[in-house]
């Protein structure tokens, strides 16, 4: 049977205001439909794969970006529990902050294919990356490392890695806030100059007690323990 799975979506569209909203909710639109395209398809069993849905999307949405000179970058994630693998599709995103637990540092997956409307021509793939119980993987938007204090200086990547080291032992809600506590210190405002998006995704043990019929994770059919993410 199908291993467990969920997909998960982060991105971004160039520039601020109506116009890019605009262009969010339309790429928003085409993938459910990319999905429905991939589905249709069907030559493979089961979901299919992450990198053929954000093919499918950038041919869809490339035509219309290119003609607004506009694009959009995006992380497209599916993480699988049975095989304990993150299988990713960056599309010239800000980089994931990956916690490995076993060697106790973070590390940072960057990818190597452009944003979607650069490249007519460009084809998309996906990278897999095993995990384990306790490590944690971080998405994020660039409003969270180019906050800037009363200096001008930038909260950057590294004091985003120092939060994630330093707290990576506590729930997926707990890093929120204290990534955002911390965030707030630096810039020591209340506003924020550019949405701030965060998702954070942690690989934690569960026992066989805690499995549902259809053997999702506690946390799948539990609300209150899915994965958490906050965009403000």
């Amino acid at each position: 049977s199908e291993s467990p799975a969920i997909d998960l979506i982060i991105g971004d569209v160039m520039g601020k205001g109506i116009n890019a909203a605009l262009l969010g909710a339309g790429v928003k639109t085409a993938w459910h439909q990319s999905l429905v395209t991939a589905l249709e398809e069907g030559w493979w069993a089961g979901i299919p794969p992450a990198h053929t849905i954000i093919q499918n999307l950038h041919e869809r949405v490339v035509p219309e970006l290119m003609a607004v000179e506009s694009f959009i970058t995006l992380c497209y994630a599916r993480v699988n529990y049975d095989d304990q693998l993150l299988e990713y599709v960056h599309c010239g995103h800000t980089e994931i902050i990956y916690w490995n637990e076993l060697e106790k540092k973070c590390v940072l997956l960057h990818g190597t294919s452009p944003p979607l409307g650069m490249l007519e021509t460009e084809r998309y793939e996906s990278t897999a990356i095993p995990f384990r119980s306790g490590d944690c993987f971080v998405f994020f938007s660039d409003g969270v490392t180019e906050t800037e204090n009363n200096n001008g200086e930038q909260f950057g990547i590294e004091r985003l890695r120092s939060v994630i080291a330093r707290y990576n032992r506590n729930s997926p809600e707990e890093i929120l806030d204290l990534l955002q506590r911390e965030v707030g210190l630096f810039s020591n405002s209340t506003e924020n100059a550019d949405d701030l998006s965060c998702l954070v995704l942690k690989a934690i043990p569960v026992s066989s007690e805690d499995r549902v019929e259809n053997e999702l994770p506690v946390w799948l059919s539990n609300p209150e323990k899915r994965p958490h993410g906050r965009r403000e």
